[in-house]
């Protein structure tokens, strides 16, 4: 998929590094978020 990108000129290779790191943020914050919240009873 990477190399589609890169390839079509939709994104650079730093575009896309950028990217990741965004998305590994969001993915981190939410299972820290995950673990300190509650679980409901069922």
């Amino acid at each position: 998929m990477k190399k589609l990108i890169l390839d079509a000129g939709h994104a650079s290779e730093e575009e896309l590094k950028q990217i990741d790191r965004e998305i590994r943020t969001v993915v981190t914050e939410s299972a820290e978020f995950a673990q300190r919240k509650p679980r409901a009873r069922s």
